[in-house]
């Protein structure tokens, strides 16, 4: 199984079968551990590096049956402790590397928020207020990462717009799809030793 290191934790990775996209599977598998790196390098504190130990595992995804839904959008299985990433949005939030963490830390800190309130979320209106909340708190992650100006403004006006807010929670969740489209997971390859280029940026 491939595994990355987060601040000592080891996170096991997976591939859903609906990847078949071999320069994805091998672009994510690369820049994961990027990722990984650009989080180990950094100083962070004590709530924020329990946000990030936090989740256990992490599984790449196109179109993932969970709870009844099809999934196209990234979340966080939050009982499981397993962040979900639609490849497509991890390879693209990557073009910027110190982006990409802060993306990873934003699901984090949902996870964080799942066990100090005690469970999900119990409405559209808590749902959003999480979400605002766990934007200042990427906020945060991308200000330590050293993310530029253009990148922070994008997510204060994300978090300062709560219809936005609310259309990206809609998204990407198909309620009562048939599950003969999304596919079961499997191991990813191992890494290749020449990074993986975004064809673009």
């Amino acid at each position: 199984m491939f595994v990355i290191t987060v601040l000592g934790k080891q996170v096991p990775c997976l591939f859903d079968s609906s990847i078949t996209d071999q320069a994805k599977l091998h672009g994510a598998a690369s820049d994961v551990v990027e990722m990984a790196n650009r989080i180990n390098a950094a100083q962070w504190s004590d709530a924020q590096r329990k946000a990030f130990l936090g989740t256990d595992r992490i599984i790449f995804f196109e179109k993932v049956m969970w709870h009844g839904a099809a999934m196209t959008r990234p979340f966080m299985d939050q009982e499981a402790a397993t962040f979900y990433w639609e490849i497509d949005e991890f390879l693209t939030d990557g073009i910027d590397g110190p982006r990409r963490p802060t993306f990873f830390f934003h699901d984090c800190w949902h996870l964080a928020q799942y066990r100090s309130h005690g469970g999900p979320a119990k409405d559209l209106k808590d749902e959003v207020d999480r979400e605002v909340d766990a934007t200042d708190r990427q906020i945060e992650c991308a200000t330590v990462l050293g993310c530029d100006k253009p990148f922070l403004d994008y997510l204060t006006a994300y978090r300062n717009d709560r219809g936005a807010i609310e259309t990206r929670i809609g998204a990407g969740y198909e309620p009562g799809a048939k599950s003969k489209d999304c596919c079961k997971v499997q191991a990813p390859p191992k890494p290749k030793k020449t990074k993986w280029r975004w064809p673009f940026g």
